[in-house]
């Protein structure tokens, strides 16, 4: 019974790992369409095209959201505590996934500010120190033709430094708003299923990956309790044990792009990528790791 319900793990892991891989195709599609690469022309019928702001923010987050599912699948091609780590860049295309529907529901006005907050960040990186106790660390470019340099680009750049500095001097986020927020806004603009999918897939990684990205005690232990529990039976159980949050961390994955390819069909439509998702997400529970009795 015991190498009967690791078959059905490994089943389930392998087949979530193909439909991730198809997904990666369909983000791929959808760059193809916001950046009007000549491939999207035979890709889909529709004609409407992100605007402008939309389009260079939105590009970027997919290229990211792609490039971290690739490494997820490159973390599950064998098991093993690698898992952990999948938890952090779970997160990351989560996070990413949920800012991308933000963006898609609220339109120029939200890609607009991320590029504005992007832009003057990238200028304060040019110039900046930090002071631990009796360590100070400053990064500065040298010369004087830099520097005369820097100041043309401040004066540039002053509204939006102002409106990303709070009153008591600190550097504020690209957006006011939780993440929480983030999906409220984006299930209120477009429909309760996209809200429904990315409060999912934060609920089901958010709290444990944020535990184990800032390295606590609790996020060691959250991952290793079990296998450290089970390796006192049975390995079979740490196969168990690691396979069920491997399994958890893919399905939240692709929840999370599933919402994105119903967001961006919502506003520009891309029925043939919309469905293609669709069938893929109804795939999953045929799997017999969502049947099993044990």
């Amino acid at each position: 019974m015991a190498c009967e319900a690791i078959e059905v793990y490994n089943e389930c892991q392998n087949t979530l790992c193909r439909i991730l891989n198809q997904y990666i195709d369909i983000v791929n599609e959808i760059i193809a369409v916001t950046i009007g690469h000549e491939s999207a022309i035979h890709l889909r019928q529709e004609q409407s095209q992100p605007e402008s702001a939309v389009s260079s923010a939105i590009t970027c987050m997919l290229l990211a959201v792609g490039s971290s599912s690739n490494t997820i699948l490159k973390l599950s091609e064998s098991p093993g505590l690698q898992t952990r780590d999948c938890y952090v860049v779970a997160r990351l295309i989560i996070e990413t996934s949920v800012n991308i529907c933000y963006i898609l529901a609220v339109g120029e006005e939200a890609a607009e500010r991320s590029i504005r907050h992007s832009r003057q960040k990238a200028y304060r990186d040019l110039d900046r120190n930090s002071v631990i106790g009796s360590s100070n660390i400053e990064f500065k470019l040298a010369n004087d033709d830099n520097k005369e340099l820097l100041a043309i680009v401040r004066e540039e750049l002053k509204k939006d430094i102002l409106e990303f500095t709070s009153l008591t001097g600190r550097e504020k986020s690209w957006v006011d708003l939780s993440i929480d927020d983030r999906i409220e806004i984006a299930g209120g603009k477009l429909n309760e299923s996209i809200l429904t999918k990315l409060h999912y897939a934060r609920f089901m990684i958010y709290r444990d990956s944020s535990e184990i990205l800032h390295g606590s005690y609790h996020g060691t232990f959250l991952f290793f309790r079990g296998c450290l529990k089970e390796a006192r039976h049975d390995s079979e159980d740490i196969i168990r044990s690691i396979g069920s949050q491997h399994i958890l961390i893919l399905l939240s994955i692709i929840i999370a792009i599933n919402a994105i390819v119903e967001s961006f069909h919502m506003i520009y439509g891309f029925i043939s990528v919309y469905q293609k998702s669709r069938d893929l997400f109804k795939s999953i529970y045929d799997l017999q790791y969502f049947n099993h009795s044990s």
